[in-house]
């Protein structure tokens, strides 16, 4: 367990002193400074709280409360997820404390018979963040961003030791929701929107995007017959002076008549059904301008930062929002992506302490977003402390953005949003950003986020969408094949760099028919080709199942996979692939195999002596596995046992695409 074996220091710097003072274990010193670390056990947690009494001395905005903790025992192996930079989180595959990288918000230990995990927590005042430690001990630096009483009495961390990781991490963040009145990942709602394939502006036309351009986009997705069902208007939309808002209004020399014509007209013309538009969680980068109407007709709900920013009010921000919110629904805007969330720390620093600012300005976006039924795409925001700040909003992303134009960028975004949705999907759908369908690792990205079980959206630029990509997505009227969770790797990828050697798997599951099935998508990120193997315990919610049929996507092959059995193979520089497990049946679906996670189609199975009937969502090429004879097939009554295309126990139907439930009979 996490509970120290030696004395716990703690270090800090007053704001009239030039040394820092150190004090050891639970304490008063000669100048009735006080420390006192505890730890306490609840709900399968430890959970690690210091109390900081020092005669109202003022603790330094710059110089954070450092706690060194010594460790009751080593990892065999750490993943550290620490910032890379103030919005995102990224692994470090690391073997002792000292390797722990600065800004640390959360680790995952290996020990040879058990799994921990560690969270450094955030408190009323103070965030707390893991640093470089000693050769036995963790350490934690405590911050405010802002110059503060060094009378404190804060959680430093919580922790749990399981079986597995995913045990571990579980409990982990049942303790966090418990004592923060947070909803788990299961308890929040999706927008009704983003169960659909979706398009955004950034890629296509980053900050020069106009009513001009989103009409032309519109237009050729209707043409292409590609069923994107929302529009997102990113970053480019406002009226700005530099990195400052001028009003709340869109500018007038992009769109002139505002969104409402626009979306009207687009809405009638074509399929798509909501629009959503862009902003930061401070209105825009930098606030807003102190020449804007928001400020000088009062700055209602707005306040000035000690740098002179014009943000809003983190006691306040409510009616910011919500007037916000209220007009733009009266002009056809259904949703918001709500970015820089994690910028807070810099934002508000020497204003308001860290966690406060979060916490206020993300309840106060919450409340406002109901205009939109709470609709909200948060970013940006993968600071714990903005992660824990979101009481009900169901999506966030999950990794730095798509960047198409850097070489070989697809191995770094399939890294972080893998490791990232260990923890994160505890509490939210995790969103695995947009994508072009014209890109060298299109398809990669594609299959991704077929499986990341969130949002779908690209971003290419007008003319250039390709279709063909997107279909393996959704359905025909654009509904995606929604997996249970975010992908996460394999419990076995966990602590090795795959930037480095082995092949990165990722699970995840869904409904097939009665039944849980599965899928394993495999990456070799590294320069040299790779030996793969996977079995039926690597996804947990199927390790029960004895037998299981293996179908591999890419080639249009099935084998059987015993619980005993590994599943082997080999993976050149770049390749992937992605295998669906089904429960061994006498007869399994795999529903439209055109799709990525196509088994999740096969909606309802029956089976009766001398027959199985599968209920499709829709029609589309199909595929089942068939150990008996096969002696009819019909499709909504209709026999089409001549179509049977057999390849020994895979046997494939070419039905029409069409939309509408298709019932699918066979008989022995």
């Amino acid at each position: 367990m996490m509970k120290p074996t030696g004395q716990v220091n703690c270090q800090l710097l007053f704001e009239n002193s030039e040394k820092a003072v150190c004090l050891t274990g639970n304490c008063v010193n000669e100048d009735n400074l006080s420390f006192d670390f505890s730890e306490t056990e609840e709900d399968g947690c430890q959970i690690a709280a210091v109390t900081l009494k020092a005669d109202g001395q003022i603790l330094k905005a710059e110089n954070p409360v450092r706690i060194c903790v010594p460790a009751e025992k080593k990892p065999k192996a750490l993943t550290a997820m620490y910032m890379l930079n103030p919005w995102w989180t990224r692994p470090a595959f690391i073997s002792s404390f000292e390797e722990m990288p600065e800004k640390t918000r959360i680790a995952f230990l290996k020990y040879e018979d058990s799994y921990g995990c560690l969270l450094p927590m955030i408190g009323s005042e103070f965030m707390t963040m893991l640093t470089k430690g000693t050769q036995d001990s963790y350490c934690f630096e405590m911050t405010a961003s802002v110059a503060h009483p060094a009378d404190m009495e804060e959680c430093l961390y919580v922790y749990a030791e399981k079986e597995t990781l995913e045990e571990a991490v579980e409990c982990v963040f049942a303790w966090v929701k418990k004592k923060l009145g947070l909803l788990s990942r299961d308890e929040r709602t999706i927008p009704e929107m983003l169960k659909y394939l979706g398009w955004c502006s950034w890629d296509a036309f980053y900050r020069d995007v106009n009513e001009e351009g989103i009409r032309a986009k519109a237009d050729e997705l209707n043409e292409k017959d590609i069923p994107v069902k929302w529009i997102l208007i990113d970053d480019g939309w406002q009226k700005v002076n530099d990195r400052v808002l001028l009003q709340y209004e869109p500018d007038e020399e992009k769109f002139p008549d505002g969104f409402l014509k626009m979306t009207e007209d687009i809405k009638e013309k074509t399929g798509v059904r909501w629009f959503g538009v862009w902003h930061t969680l401070t209105g825009y980068w930098d606030g807003m301008d102190e020449e804007s109407t928001l400020w000088k007709n009062g700055g209602k709900h707005l306040m000035k930062t000690a740098d002179g920013k014009i943000l809003p009010d983190p006691k306040d921000a409510e009616g910011f929002f919500r007037t916000w919110y209220e007009m733009l629904k009266k002009d056809g805007i259904s949703f918001t992506k709500v970015d820089n969330q994690s910028s807070v720390t810099e934002q508000f620093k020497d204003t308001v302490p860290i966690p406060q600012a979060a916490r206020g300005l993300n309840v106060a976006l919450e409340k406002a977003a109901s205009v939109f039924d709470g609709s909200v795409i948060n970013c940006m925001g993968m600071a714990m402390e903005s992660i824990l700040a979101r009481p009900t909003s169901a999506i966030s992303r999950n990794s730095d953005d798509f960047v198409p134009k850097v070489e070989n960028s697809f191995r770094e975004h399939l890294l972080q949003n893998a490791f990232n949705s260990i923890y994160h999907n505890e509490l939210y759908t995790c969103d695995w950003d947009m994508f072009w369908t014209r890109h060298s690792h299109a398809s990669q990205h594609a299959l991704i986020r077929a499986i990341s079980g969130g949002p779908v959206y690209f971003s290419d630029r007008v003319g250039e969408t390709d279709a063909q990509v997107l279909k393996p997505l959704c359905y025909k009227d654009g509904r995606l094949l929604m997996m249970d969770r975010s992908a996460r790797p394999t419990a076995d990828c966990v602590f090795e760099d795959p930037f480095k050697n082995g092949v990165l798997k990722l699970y995840n599951t869904g409904n097939c028919g009665n039944q849980t099935a599965g899928g394993i998508a495999l990456f070799n990120l590294t320069e040299e080709k790779q030996e793969y193997s996977f079995r039926i315990s690597d996804i947990p919610e199927m390790k029960q199942e004895e037998t299981c049929i293996v179908y591999d996507w890419l080639n249009r092959k099935v084998c059987d996979l015993t619980k005993e059995e590994s599943c082997k193979g080999i993976l050149q520089p770049g390749e992937y692939a992605w295998f669906v497990l089904l429960p061994e049946k006498e007869t399994a679906c795999l529903g439209l195999i055109n799709k990525y996670a196509g088994f999740m189609s096969a909606e309802k199975a029956v089976y009766e002596e001398g027959k199985a009937e599968f209920i499709l969502h829709e029609s589309g090429r199909t595929a089942f596995v068939s150990k008996k004879p096969i002696a009819s097939v019909s499709v909504n009554g209709n026999d089409v046992t001549d179509q049977l295309v057999k390849n020994g126990s895979l046997y494939e139907l070419d039905l029409p695409e069409a939309e509408g439930k298709t019932s699918v009979i066979i008989t022995y």
